[in-house]
């Protein structure tokens, strides 16, 4: 886990930042109307909507089921029109008259079942929201099966989260583990064939690691915790030990901070590739201070 250290300026906890974030996720990223607050708030009460919110049904993973359930709570997702929740792999009668958001870690497994979706027209729009940048191999893939099947139509929001992490307090966060991998594609559906990678420090200090499960580790660590940069808003100034992981790590994120901002400068005011734009997550809007220290 690693610890934020809050700047006495700002009373915006990295938790409530991720609650807005998916709160707004739920409400087809647009601010939510109805009171909502989180379970970091649950003895609070909002202003409530005179107007109704667009009824839903949500499509979870279990990466992200973990992440909303964290700063949650079942009224908070029916307030923004969530009606039912249910996992990407399950069986799924089809609604073809209520829209859907999937909230879903970038997988080729989950992009092939949301194909399949898109395919049987299971819902009457869709709303694809990764929790951490979608790989662009990915992206392609998606979108030639789209055009393929002719179900591009269908798809009516594509966004980046940058939620990859759990936010159990408001100075305290984790991020998101691996997810498990099939051991053989051909059986899917067996549980037992589902496996469990290993440990960031048992990848980091084995010595049976080879150089590209060590980089991959390093990328994954430094994704997580410029997702939680991103839902911030702030840059934070990095502090490492040298001659080790952590120093890698530390370099990598600093790499994305510094792409980050300078395509966020040289972006322009036009609307006309929103569909696929980040402006919900803080890219624009990083400012400094805050500290993050990773051992």
């Amino acid at each position: 886990m690693s610890s934020v250290r809050q700047a006495s300026a700002g009373p915006t906890t990295l938790q409530r930042a991720q609650t807005d974030a998916i709160l707004s996720l739920l409400n087809l990223n647009e601010p939510p109307e109805s009171g909502s607050t989180g379970k970091q708030n649950s003895g609070a009460k909002g202003t409530q909507s005179t107007a109704p919110p667009v009824w839903k049904i949500l499509v979870l993973d279990q990466q992200t089921k973990d992440v909303l359930a964290t700063v949650l709570r079942v009224q908070d997702i029916r307030d923004v029109g969530v009606t039912l929740h249910v996992q990407l792999h399950s069986l799924r009668p089809p609604l073809p008259d209520v829209p859907a958001v999937y909230f879903v870690a970038p997988t080729l497994a989950n992009l092939r079942r949301i194909a399949e979706d898109l395919q049987k027209s299971l819902y009457e729009s869709f709303h694809l929201n990764f929790v951490e940048p979608l790989p662009r191999a990915l992206l392609e893939e998606l979108a030639s099966s789209a055009a393929q099947d002719g179900t591009g139509e269908l798809i009516s929001q594509l966004l980046d989260q940058y939620l990859s992490f759990i936010a159990p307090s408001p100075s305290l966060f984790s991020l998101l583990p691996p997810p498990p991998v099939q051991a053989n594609s051909a059986t899917a559906s067996s549980k037992s064939d589902v496996v469990t990678p290993p440990s960031t420090y048992m990848i980091l200090n084995s010595p049976s690691s080879t150089d590209q499960q060590i980089e991959e580790e390093i990328e994954r660590v430094a994704s997580g915790l410029f997702s939680a940069v991103v839902t911030m808003g702030h840059v934070p100034f990095i502090r490492a030990p040298r001659g080790n992981a952590a120093e890698m790590i530390a370099k990598k994120l600093d790499t994305k901070i510094r792409d980050a901002l300078l395509t966020a400068s040289r972006s322009t005011t036009s609307s006309a590739s929103t569909l696929f734009a980040q402006d919900a997550t803080g890219l624009s809007n990083l400012q400094r201070p805050r500290t993050v220290s990773h051992s």
